[in-house]
């Protein structure tokens, strides 16, 4: 019995003193994760600088749209949709976009060793002529980086729950 107990208080003083869950990111990485995703985003939604996305998403990178199926299977691939996106802005084929993050949203876990999963949810603003803005999408996200060196990598997106928020012309 004094055995029994003995594992028991055991047991119980070590659960007090456990570690932090598996899936815990320390703030430090919480940073760099989301500073690398306000890089990405302010790239493809801002300056249109299309070619400093090599530095920022992973080789084998994967994108995936409620909308519109797998859309990228590389860097490379993603890259070039990029590319034909600003083009088709610069043309006035396309409107400019802003996305904004909702930062209370924003869920980050660890993935073993492989990297860190981002979950959330961003809105769309159509960028007009005049400086003015209108809300027209929201949608929800989950997006994989992996550390590269120093560097985190968009390596996984998946971007869902879509939902039009005001008309678009």
């Amino acid at each position: 019995m004094a055995a029994i107990l003995a594992m028991l208080v055991f047991a119980t003083s070590h659960d007090a003193v456990a570690e932090p869950p598996s899936d815990a990111v320390t703030p430090e990485v919480q940073q760099a994760v989301l500073q690398a995703d306000a890089d990405v985003f302010a790239i493809v939604f801002g300056n249109c600088q299309w070619t400093q996305l090599k530095s920022l998403v992973a080789r084998d990178m994967e994108f995936y749209h409620d909308r519109h199926g797998r859309m990228a299977t590389s860097g490379d691939q993603f890259i070039g949709l990029i590319r034909k996106k600003c083009a088709r802005e610069a043309s006035g084929e396309d409107y400019r976009a802003r996305r904004e993050l909702d930062r209370d949203s924003v869920q980050l876990h660890a993935i073993g060793d492989f990297g860190v999963l981002e979950i959330g949810t961003h809105r769309f603003f159509r960028l007009h002529e005049d400086g003015s803005e209108s809300l027209v999408e929201q949608a929800a996200f989950a997006q994989i980086w992996r550390r590269d060196g120093k560097r985190w990598k968009l390596a996984r997106v998946i971007s869902y729950g879509h939902e039009k928020l005001a008309e678009q012309p």
